[in-house]
């Protein structure tokens, strides 16, 4: 309240907001506060996500499958937003051996994912 920032914003958080999150979303927006959340664990979260999204001024998402559940919800400002990679830095290129592997899951371990790698396995 003190700083009157311009925005909020919040990068998904799913697992770790405090029990009054939205309690607290609701009086950051009253002292004029604009806020943004953005989602990173659509569609895999979503149950939770079209609970929380209504209370945002702008709602992103990397899943473009949200983006019209958002909207349907009466999100005013719901936007696409992929994720990326610096692909200087993130690229293919030659490693120690002991670095080597015939498969490299890189993700969250959500609950499908987990059965079709344990199915695999």
């Amino acid at each position: 309240a003190l700083l009157r920032p311009d925005w909020m914003f919040v990068l998904n958080g799913m697992h770790v907001f405090p029990d009054d999150h939205l309690e607290q979303v609701a009086a950051v927006r009253e002292l004029g506060v604009r806020t943004l959340i953005w989602f990173a664990d659509d569609p895999y979260m979503t149950a939770d996500t079209v609970l929380i999204a209504p209370r945002y001024d702008v709602v992103l998402t990397h899943e473009l499958s949200t983006v019209e559940i958002y909207r349907q919800l009466g999100c005013p400002s719901v936007h696409y937003m992929p994720l990326a990679v610096y692909a200087g830095w993130f690229k293919p290129q030659q490693v120690e051996d002991k670095y080597r592997s015939d498969i490299c899951f890189i993700g969250q371990a959500f609950w499908n994912r987990v059965e079709t790698f344990d199915a695999i396995a």
